[in-house]
């Protein structure tokens, strides 16, 4: 509900557009634009440089992040993005896991 919405967001209208150049059903587009919204809404997004030693990770894996800084305790992450660095180790990007939101 868009009033819940606003609410929560102190009346502000939070906007973002994405391109679905190859999307030609509405409820597709639909549930596209869902899965976004709430993803962005409900998520955390972290980065951190490791070994190379932790290639088998591939981009769309669930993982398991531990950081006391951070409360963390086996709280899940989805590796969204990977760049070998010029130090031979990798920088990943990960984004808070929900089981909840899923694209349907």
């Amino acid at each position: 509900d868009s009033s819940s919405f606003l609410t929560a967001d102190n009346n502000q209208v939070l906007e973002s557009r994405i391109d679905l150049d190859l999307v030609t059903d509405a409820t597709l587009a639909t549930n596209i634009a869902t899965y976004k919204m709430n993803l962005s809404r409900n998520t955390q997004t972290v980065s951190f440089t490791t070994a190379h030693t932790n290639l088998p990770i591939e981009c769309g894996d669930i993982i398991a992040i531990t950081n006391s800084d951070f409360g963390f305790s086996s709280k899940k992450f989805r590796v969204i993005q990977m760049e070998i660095t010029t130090e031979a180790t990798i920088k990943f990007v990960c984004q808070e896991y929900n089981s909840s939101i899923e694209l349907t």
